[in-house]
């Protein structure tokens, strides 16, 4: 059966963009090339770029411990690295690779915060060329940009990736998953574990620590490499030392704690009985307690609402009273308030009358005049004094007053004889002689003086007036019409004779009483001009005007008065009507204040009946706080209360109790605590406070366990230790297995480093320095016996607890291969005098050493099926001499790698050599794109020569 060719894995070119001094550089990897240049020119750089590439990272965070990239004053901070390999957002690295899938090319671009992406397109690098360089006019595409380059990716279905897990996945791992996948694979490890990738970095970094015998990255990486031959993740060495310790610890601890319970069985006994009597004590105390408080409780139910009750009915009886007390000193201030008006109302009553009466006695005088007719004689009365007043201040006033006044009185004198002959002889009366009513009813109407006219009338006078009567009508409303026309404002009224004869006995009496004061006026006057008593006249006068004023005024008054001593009258009579409702409602309201004043006192009584058995209670209840401070009672069932009667005796009596609970409990926290302290529980806080029983009973329970499976434990404890001593002899035995695995695993490197010969060497070996702690360790394994029931002795552990301290992993707490190795370093012997070197005699030397240590390596770190071709780098060639580059360049060559290397000045042996070689400080671009990358390595640059040469 014919095998299948193994995959190839080919990395075949790299550029680099406006980075690390490069303006735009092709470089083939895929065959031998040497670089020549002056030192500080960028040699160096362009090799170390190549961990920027296969490093799964995407920042410069932890530069110095990621990439290592050194210079003359030592490691490079990430903010010098990630300006110099990406110092303008149009730089980019860009590595072209070739595998079973086809080729694809990995594009490294600038992230911010010293980040950087990547790229995966599945084309080659020529199809992705134009983006960054015109071929036909050889310069750069100006469009140059992370767009574009993120619109090809797109257009050909690859990836962009910026992290750290996806990237290692995809570059060391996706050669066993789909074709989408497998197509972006870069190294194929044999496993993608972290430990694995970190080998390879360990690995590749090799290169660029020429010079050193002895190198801090190979201990890691030889252990990964070791343990990524083994089949199975079960096969890999993985002792858990840390738990041998700790269960030896555990086993020691609990050897001691099953000793000291044996030794307090008895101290344990004596809590258990305590215990017991505090138990019963507390059942005790609580259903007292609990007893006497359902009894307060179920009385306290009863009394709350009948106190409750009685004290609202007693407070509503007072609120009654007080308000049915302040009705009644309302009604009996309204009844006195009635009383002071009608006492008031009465006075003016008197007074008014006595006003009316005075009024009306004036008016008396005029027996036939009415109102008006008497107010009007006042008023000329009044005038008529006024005037003579006026007269009375001069001569001639006083004669012309005289002189009125006499004539006033001629003018009464004929009034009064025409009254008179009327009276006598009625007959000669205009009216009488008319004897006609409506004519007589009319001139009444027209002039009611035509009836007092007396005259003796001719037929033919008669007949006039009648005529001129004639034309008057009278209508249905009584109103007089002339000739048809109404007369507005007048009514017909009626000329009586008996009325009229009344009239003119009534005038005639006034007119004489008028006569009589004429005369006198005309006497007093008289005399006063006579005597020249005038002063007397005016004040006499003056007095008569007040008289007159004041009778007219008890005149006018008259109907004023009688209205008002109506209204007083019907004021008092309803404040008496009102007196007399209120007294009988304050009447009935003091008999009802009497009725629930006597209710209110019963409620009263009852009220302090109930406060009496509220002190009581209150008493109780201060007993029960009282003994609830002393001593918590235990809740307890409703079915173990017992029937009480509530005495202040039964209260004290239940303090009793809860204070011979206490004094047990006291007794029984103490011996606990003593035995606490004799024998702490691991599983207790031992100083913690008992605050009850419940919490002393956890305790002991705690405790009890331990005592009751004492001898079962201890059985249990001498299987555990059996078995603790198989696995620690189980594990030892795999430290050996893993020390014998370790030698045959480096002899095998060493036969495969000894097919070549390199200079004066005869023999090349890594020798592997084991942690001295673990060589101890190994030696101490044959002094003991760990297959019996005893465990082995402190120091043992303690020595096993050092090498744990001191190599063990802190996170995993495991050991594993890369913890037993302590260093890996080059010896060598020379071929003329057979001596056994452990340092390099040369750099050269060690540098040749390291390209075929480094050639090994990244053969065995790959997968079986595939093959690797990748560029080993190789600094510093130059300082080789003809037969160690020679075997350099074979060795690497027949491991299927290629050789990127580089020296300051021209080497001709070295380019004969290798086969292709550049100067690269002798192409420099004419305009840079970013300032500092200005070389330009195209592959027109790269010159041939000798039997390495190929075309690439």
């Amino acid at each position: 059966m014919e095998l299948l060719a193994p995959s190839e894995y080919i990395l075949s070119r790299m550029v680099y963009i406006n980075s690390a001094g490069h303006a735009y550089s092709e470089i083939s990897i895929a065959c031998n090339i040497a670089m020549f240049g002056d030192n500080n020119k960028g040699k160096t750089a362009s090799l170390a770029g190549t961990k920027l590439l296969l490093f799964p990272e995407t920042d410069f965070y932890n530069c110095e411990r990621k990439f290592k990239f050194e210079g003359k004053k030592g490691l490079y901070s990430a903010e010098e690295s990630y300006d110099f390999y990406f110092p303008d957002p149009r730089s980019f690295i860009i590595l072209e690779v070739e595998n079973p899938r086809g080729h694809f090319c990995m594009v490294l671009y600038k992230m911010s915060n010293y980040g950087y992406g990547r790229f995966f397109i599945p084309v080659e690098y020529e199809e992705l060329k134009p983006l960054f360089w015109d071929t036909e006019n050889n310069t750069f595409n100006t469009s140059i940009s992370i767009n574009s380059v993120s619109q090809f990716c797109k257009k050909h279905k690859g990836e962009q990736l910026s992290d750290t897990s996806k990237i290692a996945d995809l570059m060391f791992a996706s050669y066993r998953q789909g074709p989408d996948r497998s197509r972006f694979c870069v190294v194929p490890l044999k496993d993608a574990r972290k430990e694995s990738i970190d080998a390879f970095r360990n690995i590749f970094q090799l290169a660029f620590e020429t010079g050193q015998s002895e190198v801090d990255s190979m201990p890691e990486a030889m252990a990964t490499l070791l343990e990524m031959g083994r089949s199975r993740d079960q096969e890999r060495l993985d002792a858990n030392l840390t738990q041998l310790a700790d269960e030896h610890s555990v086993l020691v601890q609990k050897r001691d704690w099953l000793q000291q319970v044996k030794n307090t069985e008895q101290q344990f006994s004596l809590v258990t009985d305590l215990a017991t009597t505090a138990q019963q004590k507390l059942e005790e105390y609580s259903i007292g307690f609990h007893s006497i408080n359902s009894a307060l409780i179920s009385a306290k139910e009863k009394f709350v609402p009948e106190h409750s009750d009685i004290s609202q009915k007693h407070s509503d009886k007072a609120t009654e009273l007080t308000t049915l007390e302040t009705s009644i000193s309302t009604l009996i201030l309204e009844v006195e308030k009635l009383g002071a008006v009608n006492t008031s109302k009465s006075t003016t009553l008197v007074n008014k009358n006595k006003q009316l009466l005075k009024g009306k006695k004036i008016v008396e005088k005029y027996p036939s005049y009415s109102m008006s007719e008497v107010m009007a004689v006042f008023e000329e009365s009044l005038k008529s004094e006024q005037d003579n007043l006026v007269n009375y201040q001069t001569e001639e006033g006083r004669t012309k007053s005289l002189q009125e006044n006499i004539n006033k009185k001629n003018r009464l004198i004929k009034d009064i004889k025409i009254l008179e002959g009327l009276l006598e002889n009625k007959n000669s009366s205009l009216f009488h002689q008319l004897n006609d009513d409506f004519a007589a009813n009319v001139l009444y109407t027209l002039n009611n003086e035509f009836r007092n006219i007396t005259l003796n009338l001719s037929d033919e006078q008669r007949n006039v007036i009648l005529s001129f009567v004639g034309l008057f009508e009278s209508n249905e409303a009584d109103g007089l019409e002339f000739l048809g026309q109404t007369l507005s404002g007048s009514k017909l009224l009626k000329a009586d004779m008996e009325t009229s004869a009344k009239d003119w006995e009534e005038s005639l009496t006034k007119k004489q009483n008028q006569i009589d004061d004429v005369t006198g006026e005309i006497d007093d006057l008289t005399k006063a001009i006579k005597n020249e008593n005038i002063e007397k006249l005016i004040q006499d006068t003056q007095a008569e005007i007040t008289k007159i004023e004041n009778e007219k005024a008890a005149i006018g008054a008259i109907e004023q008065l009688e209205r008002e001593l109506v209204e007083i009258e019907n004021e008092i009579t309803n404040n008496t009507n009102k007196i007399s409702e209120k007294e009988t409602k304050l009447k009935a309201e003091e008999d009802l204040s009497v009725k629930i004043r006597a209710e209110s006192s019963t409620l009263h009584n009852q009220l302090q009946k109930l406060e009496g058995q509220k002190s009581n209670f209150d008493f109780i209840e201060n007993q029960l706080k009282s003994a609830s401070n002393t001593s918590t009672a235990n809740p307890i069932d409703q079915n173990s209360l017992v029937q009480i009667e509530l005495t202040q005796q039964v209260a004290i009596d239940v303090v009793s109790s809860a204070n011979t609970y206490k004094h047990s409990f006291n007794k029984l926290n103490s011996e606990l605590i003593r035995l606490q302290s004799t024998l702490p529980h691991p599983d207790l806080d031992n100083h913690k406070e008992h605050g009850c029983l419940r919490d002393c009973q956890m305790v002991i329970d705690s405790y009890q366990n331990s005592f009751a499976t004492l001898q079962y434990d201890f059985k249990q404890l001498n299987d555990s230790i059996r078995s603790h001593n198989q696995f620690l002899n189980n594990q030892l035995n795999e430290l050996k297995d893993a020390k014998d695995l370790l030698a045959t695993f480096i002899s095998g490197i060493n036969l495969e480093l000894n097919t070549k010969t390199v200079s004066n060497l005869s023999e090349i070996e890594l020798n592997i320095e084991l942690n001295t702690s673990f060589e101890s360790l190994m030696e101490t394994l044959g002094e003991h016996s760990i297959l019996d029931d005893s465990l082995l002795e402190p120091e043992f552990y303690n020595l096993l607890s050092t090498f744990i301290h001191k190599y063990f992993n802190k996170k995993t707490r495991r050991l594993k291969m890369k913890d037993i190795i302590a260093a890996v370093n080059y010896q060598y012997r020379l071929a003329d005098t057979g001596e056994l070197v452990t340092k390099s005699q040369s750099g050269g030397t060690t540098t040749a050493i390291t390209a075929f240590v480094l050639s090994v390596l990244l053969q065995r770190i790959t997968s079986n099926d595939t093959v690797l071709r990748m560029p080993i780098i190789v600094d510093e060639i130059g300082t080789l001499d003809a037969k160690n580059t020679d075997a350099i360049i074979n060795q690497i060559t027949t491991h299927g790698f290629s050789i990127y290397c580089a020296t300051p000045k021209f080497d001709a042996l070295v380019s004969k050599k290798v086969g292709h070689y550049v100067m690269i400080d002798q192409s420099m671009i004419k305009e840079p794109m970013v300032k500092a990358c200005h070389m330009n390595i195209l592959p027109e640059h790269i010159e041939r020569f000798g039997a390495n040469s190929s075309e690439t």
